[in-house]
């Protein structure tokens, strides 16, 4: 038996829309791995959170419970978890490139994968999260700020609201 190139075209979009159903169960199921794309994304945000935790030299367990919140916040599968929680760990131990992180969040907001408002709000959260604002963590913070092209003086209004709710909580 033979295919005519018009059988095969009638299946290829029958093909992707079962590939993108798989991928829905997935995700649903909590399994699903991310696309390239976001899995490149999630790498930079946790990435980023896990060397801001770091930089005091002791991952605190506010710090932990706070990257755990995110992650429940962002429906992170059990795939994109480990991933998440792998790129943590990488920019705790330093092994993260920060500038290649920043180029990951810029590419990726531009192609709407990434809302670096929000990065820059989880990040002064888990600076947040122990009650105060280390000065190393204000100047790291400062450096992503003015990488990721955002203004300083929002920065530190941010900080201060972060910094309340904190000691608020």
């Amino acid at each position: 038996m033979s295919t005519t190139p018009s059988a095969v075209s009638s299946i290829l979009p029958r093909l992707g829309a079962l590939r993108r159903v798989g991928r829905a169960v997935g995700e649903m199921l909590g399994v699903a791995a991310p696309d390239a794309g976001r899995a490149a994304v999630l790498r930079a945000h946790y990435g980023l959170l896990g060397a801001l935790a770091a930089i005091d030299h002791i991952v605190t367990s506010h710090e932990v419970e706070l990257v755990s919140t995110l992650m429940e916040r962002d429906h992170l599968s059990i795939a994109a978890r480990s991933l998440a929680l792998a790129a943590f760990d990488d920019g705790r131990r330093r092994r993260l490139d920060l500038f290649d992180a920043i180029a990951v969040l810029l590419d990726g907001a531009r192609a709407g994968r990434a809302d670096l408002a929000r990065v820059l709000d989880d990040l002064i959260a888990l600076a947040a999260s122990d009650g105060r604002i280390r000065r190393s963590e204000r100047e790291w913070l400062v450096t992503v700020c003015a990488c990721l092209n955002m203004d300083p003086e929002g920065l530190d209004h941010r900080m201060r609201q972060r910094h309340a709710l904190a000691l608020a909580a």
